[in-house]
């Protein structure tokens, strides 16, 4: 522990140009003029290598597809943050997000662009250059949705080739045909998420279900500032947040919970610890107006504001 970084591929195929107007106070019906703008990058792969980044420079590698004039400036902030990437060209545009946030009630609102579909011939150049990196990484982190032209079988098929990584998965729409595999060491997903992909209300039984039918070790919850929730083994921990004063923006913030998460257990913590550590730098990124960004700084000072009970 401690001689060498652990190296983490991001693989999430639907990256944004996202821009963020800030506005005093927000009206729905009315005309709105922003007080302040901010373009930058984002999507959920993305934000997962730069928390992981954070950590270790140059530790973690983004896969994703780009394209016309957007894809141009995404890669020029990329290159900015020094990520290692996988880059793959697609004739269509890469995608906008636009994010509203109201500093008056602290409320986001984010306006999505649809994917432009991927033709076969990326598609089949993406899976054969992230099938050929594997043996080169010990964490794998399996982000989001993918867009139109890719199918399900794309991150099945890595779960099937991890080979010795430890495989998380931050997930929830058409991931069963992954989950089946029983490669998946880690889910995380988001209370929605997790109650969508076992269909039902409860949080516990879905985790429970989870666990049973794709043979999961670890399953991790999150509910925004709400509690958090870890299943492992025949343990299970309620995790406490603080209420954070200065909120900005809360962007990325699950994708840092799991890059740090997935770093942090690589690198010898407990599960439970490595948990902790990923939601403390998730609430130290809420802070700051750029998605997953935090300093090792925040998150020690944010670690010990985080309850942890176990049961």
């Amino acid at each position: 522990m401690g001689h060498r970084h652990m190296k983490l591929l991001a693989v999430g195929l639907n990256p944004v140009l996202q821009k963020t107007l800030i506005f005093e106070q927000l009206q729905a019906g009315c005309i709105n003029r922003a007080e302040s703008r901010l373009a930058t990058v984002g999507g959920k792969s993305i934000h997962f290598a730069i928390a992981g980044n954070t950590l270790a420079p140059a530790s973690t590698t983004v896969a994703y597809f780009r394209g016309g004039e957007t894809g141009e400036y995404i890669q020029q902030i990329i290159d900015g943050y020094q990520l290692p990437h996988i880059a793959v060209e697609i004739p269509g545009k890469t995608r906008v997000c636009t994010t509203l946030l109201c500093r008056a009630t602290g409320q986001m609102t984010e306006l999505i662009e649809p994917s432009p579909e991927i033709p076969p011939t990326p598609c089949a150049e993406m899976r054969r250059r992230v099938l050929e990196a594997l043996g080169q990484f010990d964490g794998i982190g399996l982000c989001g949705t993918w867009p139109p032209g890719v199918e399900p079988e794309f991150y099945a098929e890595i779960a099937a080739n991890k080979g010795k990584a430890t495989l998380l998965l931050d997930s929830c729409h058409m991931v069963e045909q992954t989950l089946l595999t029983g490669q998946v060491d880690i889910l995380k997903v988001n209370a929605d998420e997790i109650t969508t992909l076992c269909d039902t209300a409860d949080v516990f039984a879905a985790a429970a279900a989870c666990r049973e039918r794709y043979n999961v070790e670890h399953v991790a919850v999150t509910d925004g500032p709400g509690r958090a929730f870890l299943w492992s083994g025949s343990r299970h921990w309620v995790f406490e947040l603080p209420e954070l004063d200065g909120l900005l923006n809360p962007i990325g913030a699950g994708d840092t919970v799991a890059a740090v998460m997935l770093a942090k257990y690589l690198a010898g913590m407990t599960i439970d610890e490595a948990f902790a550590h990923g939601l403390a730098a998730a609430s130290a990124s809420c802070k700051h107006l750029l998605g997953a960004k935090f300093t090792a700084a925040e998150l020690g000072e944010m670690r010990p504001a985080i309850t942890v009970a176990a049961s």
